[in-house]
């Protein structure tokens, strides 16, 4: 308690003694096109890049030039300066791969082949909290457009007088990025939330909640309700809505946001169970919920949740979920208080995919970082290369790791396992973004050459 204003301590995760062991050695030095060419050996995510006509959807570009025009859209180069860049890759093979072969589904599916690999790899586990739980957490990063964009937005607070866009984000525990979408910077992010979660179903192993008594012989087993929720998803501040907290609710995932001023949060009661003002500290105390309408409309088709967007305000489904969505918030808060250890480990969930911002900038190598595609089409394949940068990289990481713990002795292994579980999957110190300097002999065969006693009498 601070000036009456409620506040609480997060502790901070209890520190291990620190592994001598070096993950990525200096000698280690990956060029991206080359880890590009390890991770799709494994998980063969190019043969999703296939031809956007029918006829023919089974061919596929060479890989090398697959890599150069993710690259050239990943990290924000246009296909002009890849082309530049590139030795043996033609503008000409860049324009038919960009115009043919990669489309914001394509990249989808791409990037879902990756994702599909990292959750069959038994080293994911040494990045959990808790094996049987999966976290994930949603966020969204700001970027300044050089070109002038439907899809764009102003923000004052992030771009003074341009307008910018947000790549959003959704990263799970052990690091694969699962999803990513984009939209204007003066879009509402909680409205976006959902959508990543729909998209990202993994199979979980369910467990029953704990029984007080012993379930008794003709007593019916668990069902659907009995089982514990293994999914938790969090985000900060903008993504908090009671529609998010109600639609997660029915899909059963925890929605588990981080509130920035807690004490101004309303806490919702019901009829015999009332949350009053309180006078010894500060509780922000609203209505009771209308239980009614919750009732009246629980049975209604799913499907309705992609219209809720359409629906006004007063529309009885929306009040529902509203008023659902106190009721969940409001337990959530309670626990968020009370429990110390979630605290943490939402902190933590959403430190990583900050985190991982950092690397997404570092991605950003061309145009001063500012943005120049204009379309939909355009801002989804450029983040979409991005996020299948940044999942090569995690799976880059969590092949290199693997060979060293199969040729590891035991106990080297529970030092790199050790040394891991104190790590972020997305290390990239050791990757070459911005290829390689090339001294050969044949690098100077065209190199300028100038008389330089005409230079000097030039006349102008």
């Amino acid at each position: 308690m601070s000036n009456n204003t409620l506040q609480f301590i997060t502790p901070k995760k209890q520190t291990t003694t620190p592994s001598t062991i070096d993950l990525y050695p200096s000698d280690l030095y990956v060029p991206i096109f080359k880890l590009l060419h390890t991770v799709n050996l494994h998980s063969e995510f190019t043969k999703k890049l296939t031809h956007k006509m029918e006829e023919y959807r089974r061919d596929i570009m060479p890989n090398m030039v697959n890599f150069a025009t993710i690259i050239s859209w990943g990290c924000n180069l246009g296909i002009g300066l890849m082309a530049k860049k590139s030795k043996n890759i033609t503008l000409a093979a860049l324009e038919k791969t960009s115009n043919w072969h990669i489309s914001s589904k394509n990249l989808l599916e791409a990037n879902e082949a990756i994702v599909a690999l990292l959750d069959s790899m038994p080293i994911n586990a040494v990045f959990k909290e808790d094996e049987n739980l999966l976290r994930s957490a949603s966020d969204g990063q700001k970027f300044m457009m050089a070109l002038n964009s439907i899809h764009a937005n102003y923000s004052s607070k992030y771009f003074g007088k341009e307008k910018g866009i947000i790549i959003y984000s959704f990263l799970s525990e052990h690091y694969p990025l699962t999803y990513t979408t984009t939209f204007s910077a003066g879009d509402f992010e909680a409205w976006f939330i959902i959508d990543g979660l729909l998209h990202y179903q993994p199979v979980l192993t369910q467990i029953p909640k704990k029984k007080e008594k012993p379930i008794k012989e003709g007593e019916n087993q668990e069902n659907e309700d009995d089982m514990e929720t293994n999914r938790l998803h969090s985000t900060d501040q903008h993504g908090i809505s009671f529609i998010n907290s109600a639609l997660c609710y029915l899909m059963k995932i925890e929605f588990q946001p981080r509130f920035k001023q807690i004490h101004k949060v309303k806490l919702y009661g019901m009829a015999g169970m009332p949350i009053t003002q309180q006078l010894d500290y500060q509780i922000n105390a609203g209505n009771n919920v209308n239980i009614k309408i919750i009732e009246e409309q629980w049975d209604n088709p799913s499907v309705l949740l992609k219209r809720l967007t359409s629906y006004s305000n007063k529309h009885p489904l929306n009040i529902a979920l509203q008023e659902l969505g106190k009721l969940v918030q409001t337990i959530f808060v309670l626990k968020y208080m009370h429990l110390e250890d979630l605290r943490r480990i939402i902190n933590h969930q959403l430190t990583q995919i900050e985190s991982m911002h950092q690397l997404s900038d570092e991605l950003n190598l061309g145009h001063d970082g500012l943005i120049r595609f204009a379309t939909k089409e355009e801002l989804l394949v450029m983040a979409r290369s991005k996020q299948l940068l940044i999942n090569s990289i995690v799976c880059y990481n969590y092949l290199y790791q693997t060979q060293r713990i199969i040729e590891a002795s035991p106990e080297e292994r529970k030092e790199i396992q050790k040394a891991l579980s104190n790590s972020a999957a997305f290390a990239y110190a050791h990757v070459n973004f911005q290829g390689e300097y090339d001294f050969s002999d044949e690098a100077l065969n065209d190199i300028l050459e100038v008389d330089m006693r005409k230079a000097m009498n030039l006349e102008l």
